[in-house]
């Protein structure tokens, strides 16, 4: 079955036109031809139509003149260009390649190859389309990922599997009172004080060289920028790849300072109650004792919950 082909045809002379239109015809298309004479009709023409192809035909007296297909070629957009000449520039046949041209056609050989050529092109024209549409799908999902990870009022670090810092949100930039830009680059060992620096990287080297893709959790001390002591917890996931492979890791970090400090200093009441010499019982508001100290006890036994 025939193909529906748009084609933009830049070429100063109106009787290659049909030459062209033939030529695809035999090679199983059904061409719909609009011609123009210079390189700016033809840039106004794609701002007013969509084209499958162009073609521009290319030589000393021809709207294309070698010296500026280059120049037209990066204007064309995502369509694909294809040069008709009498005989071809070399260097500036790679120029204008490297500035997006698909291919050149030497005059003479037009009736074997232009249609192959055109084909080729197409092709080539939907995949591109298609990576263009997935990375563009893939940036459309970093930038989402990215908003929902600075909304984040927990830190969020990625690290490789050297455990070198390669992303940190503004969220972990202030939990630690640095700039993201001296957090990225460091290793996550470099952030935690003395014995807990060295565990952690053994932890890690660990888990990475074993292939290890379970979440895991630390609790390691470290230091503001300011030098305030801080405590963290950071849960740990490794990342695995295509290719099976783990390249690093994404990291959720809590401060528990206050958390960790207000567990300490109820440790410390309770240790004060125990060895007090005074009877003490703690209720709920049901008036149930929640606690008694080994005083109370010795004085009135052990209370029933």
């Amino acid at each position: 079955m025939a193909q529906a082909l748009a084609v933009l045809l830049v070429d100063d002379r109106d009787d290659r036109t049909e030459e062209i239109a033939q030529l695809l015809c035999a090679g199983g298309f059904v061409p719909v031809i609009v011609r123009v004479a210079d390189p700016t009709a033809a840039i106004e023409a794609l701002s007013h139509g969509r084209f499958d192809v162009i073609i521009c035909r290319s030589g000393q007296a021809d709207p294309c003149a070698q010296e500026r297909l280059p120049h037209f070629v990066s204007s064309a957009g995502p369509v694909p260009v294809i040069a008709v000449a009498e005989h071809i520039d070399l260097e500036v046949a790679l120029r204008a390649i490297r500035f997006g041209l698909f291919d050149w056609v030497v005059a003479h050989h037009l009736e074997q190859r232009l249609a192959l050529t055109v084909q080729r092109a197409l092709v080539s024209a939907q995949a591109l389309n298609r990576e263009r549409e997935a990375r563009a799908e893939l940036e459309h999902s970093e930038r989402r990922y990215r908003r929902l990870v600075e909304a984040m009022r927990d830190g969020v670090v990625a690290i490789d599997h050297q455990g070198i810092i390669t992303f940190a949100n503004q969220a972990m930039a202030s939990m630690l009172e640095r700039p993201r830009d001296e957090l990225v680059g460091m290793s996550l060992s470099d952030l935690v004080d003395g014995r807990d620096a060295d565990v952690l990287a053994e932890r890690l080297r660990s888990r990475f060289e074993r292939g290890s893709t379970e979440p895991a959790t630390y609790e390691l001390r470290t230091a503001t920028g300011s030098g305030q002591p801080l405590t963290i917890e950071i849960t740990i996931t490794p990342l695995r790849e295509r290719r099976d492979t783990l390249p690093g890791g994404l990291g959720i970090v809590r401060n528990v300072t206050l958390e960790r400090r207000r567990q300490e200093e109820l440790r410390s009441i309770k240790i004060g109650l125990d060895n007090a010499s005074d009877a003490v019982v703690v209720t709920n508001a049901e008036h149930r004792a929640i606690y008694t100290n080994p005083a109370f006890e010795r004085l009135f036994g052990v209370l029933e919950p």
